[in-house]
């Protein structure tokens, strides 16, 4: 430095670039929180917030990256983690869920033969505890508890895809289910065991149904709803091939669809270009809906389990 002038130039602009950079990191921090409170709300249907009176932004974020991993409210469990109130009313809500279950199933379980209802509209008789983002987790919860105590339900796919979500599909009651898709259900098993491409035996949606049950089968002590997704993502793909000219309607077409997504820098660009000429009422862009609005890691999940699937389905 030549002289004093020049030294408190120096500290001057040193001073107000350091401002600057403070002034673009608030502003990222804040864009960041407004993400993620967003994605909170979208999820589970309530604002979030800082916990007062010392809290932060940054410890908001984190605890709602936790509740979207995890697929659960625990944002007052984790920015109050000392607080008995909430640990006690969050445990209260959770049982009270069981058993709102463990009625359902046990409604179900003595229905007469063919008779017709909506696991959604069950659940809703119970909107005093259970919010609308939670119906399609509890519906596929009780889904899976119905599979493994033997009690069979069909579904009517053509007059339940409203929105193309499980809980709103009309069901019956099937007491003797021995007639149910009899016509190809055994060769396309042993097509599967076989190695063979199954999808060549596809005559219907029960079809589909039935491959996407036996690829998707759910591995022990695993969690049932990734591979609920994932059988939804499967049929959304199986359909794609179906309806698209000059597609190979085959397996290993859609192991590729999968790898391709998920090594992408881009994957939600990569099945958007995909599925670009499917309205948004045809039983793809339904079955797909609910895994194009999840969180990133979510949406990740989903894929990687269906990859998993596939990969076994082909070993």
């Amino acid at each position: 430095m030549k002289n004093k002038e020049d030294l408190e130039g120096f500290l001057k602009n040193l001073i107000n670039d350091n401002a600057e950079n403070e002034i673009t990191l608030k502003d990222a921090e804040d864009k960041e929180f407004e993400r993620y409170c967003r994605l909170y709300e979208e999820k589970f249907g309530k604002h979030a917030y800082i916990a007062e009176p010392s809290g932060t932004k940054e410890q908001t974020i984190n605890a709602i990256k936790v509740c979207i991993e995890r697929n659960e409210d625990m944002l007052d469990r984790i920015l109050y983690p000392n607080n008995n109130i909430y640990n006690k009313k969050d445990e209260e809500i959770n049982v009270k869920k069981e058993e709102i279950i463990e009625e359902i199933v046990n409604e179900i379980k003595v229905m007469p033969n063919d008779t017709e209802f909506t696991i959604g509209n069950l659940l809703m008789r119970y909107n005093d505890i259970i919010n609308d983002d939670e119906v399609m987790e509890l519906s596929l919860k009780i889904i899976g508890i119905l599979k493994e105590k033997n009690i069979t339900i069909g579904s009517d796919r053509e007059s339940g895809y409203i929105g193309g979500l499980p809980q709103n599909f009309k069901y019956k009651r099937i007491i003797n289910p021995s007639q149910e898709n009899k016509d190809n259900k055994q060769e396309i098993i042993q097509a599967i065991k076989n190695k063979e491409n199954a999808l060549k035996y596809i005559k219907n949606d029960k079809d589909v149904d039935v491959i996407c049950d036996i690829i998707c089968k759910p591995k022990e002590n695993k969690d049932p709803f990734w591979y609920d997704m994932a059988k939804n993502l499967l049929k959304a793909i199986i359909y794609y091939l179906k309806n698209t000219d000059n597609e190979n309607v085959s397996i290993q077409r859609c192991k590729e669809i999968i790898e391709k997504t998920i090594t992408s820098n881009e994957p939600r660009k990569v099945m958007e270009e995909l599925l670009v000429g499917f309205d948004n009422n045809s039983n793809v862009k339904n079955l797909y809906r609910p895994i194009e609005i999840a969180p990133d890691k979510t949406f990740l999940c989903i894929f990687n389990t269906l990859n998993e699937c596939l990969v076994d389905t082909l070993a």
